[in-house]
């Protein structure tokens, strides 16, 4: 792997690790949620100046009417999972369930084989997600606060899980 890819990578996931902690602190996540969406809307938009929307064909349309459909359900449970828990459940959960899911839908759905090293892979990008927070999931059924936060982070990564397939149509 190239050093600039895997710089990327590293850049990317403290981008995202840094979002998810500003939205945690904040007290106005539907809010910073929404703006940040329909920023991205906004910067998106110049692609019209291009591509007409009568030429995208009616599956992709539907493909898409569907994407919306799950970010708008992960938005919703990431940031009601936010405020129900610590960063320190919801986080791991939301983006590890979301690994444990994609998979068999991508073998169900898409007809994907993984091979040998890359169930490897995923198979340690979990451990390093849920292994590292034993405790957390130990003390989550004890409390209905904690429960809620459980569901709703299981609710995030299935948004995302939902939506992989969609992508890669």
């Amino acid at each position: 792997m190239p050093a600039s890819a895997l710089l990327l990578v590293l850049f990317a996931a403290i981008c995202h690790t840094t979002w998810n902690f500003l939205l945690k602190r904040g007290s106005r996540r539907l809010e910073t949620r929404v703006g940040a969406l329909s920023s991205g809307v906004v910067l998106a938009s110049p692609v019209l100046a291009i591509y007409s929307v009568r030429d995208v064909s009616p599956t992709g349309g539907a493909l898409i009417v569907a994407s919306a459909v799950f970010e708008t359900g992960y938005v919703f449970a990431l940031t009601s999972a936010h405020a129900a828990g610590d960063l320190s459940l919801v986080y791991p959960v939301a983006r590890g369930s979301a690994a444990l899911a994609v998979v068999p839908l991508a073998i169900l759905v898409l007809g994907e084989r993984p091979s040998p090293s890359g169930f490897t892979g995923i198979a340690l990008v979990l451990a390093g997600v849920f292994g590292g927070n034993a405790g957390a999931f130990r003390r989550a059924p004890l409390a209905p606060g904690r429960r809620r936060a459980l569901a709703l982070a299981l609710l995030t990564g299935s948004m995302t899980a939902a939506g992989c397939p969609l992508v890669t149509r």
